[in-house]
C-alpha cells in the first residue's frame, strides 16, 4: 500500500482524535472498539509530546501514526491524557456480550511497535458522524 507524508500539525491531529470518538451504539464492525482504543492511544501519545511520523494511505481515509520511543518523562505523562471512549461495560449494557467486538487494547507503550491508525479528515467526513472504522 502506498502512503504519503501528511501535512497536519500535532494540534490538528489531536483535534481529529477528539472528533473520531464514536459512541458504542454507532459501532458497526467487530474491530470498532479496538479502533476507539487506538484513537485514545494516539491522543495520549500526541498530548504527551512523543515524536511521530504520520502518513496518509492511498485511499485518503486513514492516517498511519508511527511513534518513536517515548522518554521516561513522556511515559509518565501518557496516562494523564484520556479520551472519553465508551467502555466494554457500556456496550454490554446496551447490546449484550460479543467477544469479537472486544479485541484490542490500544498501543502498548512498553513495546517496540508503536504504530497505529486513525481516520483522516476525509475519512471522518465520509463517516458522517458514525463509525469511521
Amino acid at each position: 500500500m502506498t502512503t504519503s507524508k501528511i501535512k497536519l500539525s500535532r494540534e490538528q491531529l489531536i483535534e481529529l482524535c477528539e472528533k473520531a470518538v464514536v459512541p458504542c451504539d454507532k459501532w458497526h464492525d467487530r474491530d470498532s472498539y479496538c479502533a476507539q482504543r487506538e484513537i485514545a492511544s494516539i491522543y495520549s501519545g500526541l498530548k504527551a509530546g512523543i515524536d511521530y511520523n504520520a502518513t496518509l494511505d492511498e485511499s485518503g481515509n486513514t492516517i498511519h501514526i508511527d511513534f518513536t520511543s517515548p522518554t521516561e518523562e513522556q511515559r509518565k505523562l501518557i496516562g494523564n491524557y484520556n479520551l472519553p471512549i465508551d467502555s466494554l461495560e457500556q456496550y454490554r449494557e446496551k447490546f449484550g456480550y460479543d467477544n469479537e467486538m472486544f479485541n484490542g487494547n490500544g498501543i502498548d507503550w512498553s513495546s517496540n511497535s508503536l504504530f497505529s491508525y486513525m481516520p483522516s479528515p476525509k475519512g471522518l467526513a465520509d463517516s458522517e458522524g458514525g463509525d469511521w472504522y
